[in-house]
């Protein structure tokens, strides 16, 4: 199973599934880049892509379907001010044209 979910201000979550394999993986998608993730696979079993580095792997305990969805929340309102305008890296909102 693949899945996106369309977030305002160019973003979405990707989400696969493969039951076969026992792979489960979210990733938070900000102008095309992937900013934050969570994962689930027979290779490294969960880990995360912290936000800030999605690059690397970070182990992590087993996650439910709750808690990564309020993880996303979290992260996409840290990127986003209020109304959904994308901020700066000093958490001001930035000037979009």
């Amino acid at each position: 199973m693949k899945g996106k979910i369309e977030l305002k201000d160019d973003g979405f979550l990707k989400v696969y599934c493969n039951e076969r394999t026992g792979t489960l993986a979210f990733a938070l998608i900000n102008k095309e880049k992937r900013i934050w993730g969570i994962d689930k696979d027979n290779l490294r079993g969960w880990h995360c892509h912290p936000f800030g580095e999605p690059e690397s792997h970070q182990p992590v305990e087993e996650q439910d379907l709750e808690v990564i969805i309020n993880q996303v929340e979290t992260i996409w309102r840290q990127i986003t001010g209020p109304g959904g305008q994308l901020k700066n890296h000093r958490n001001q909102p930035a000037h979009l044209s």
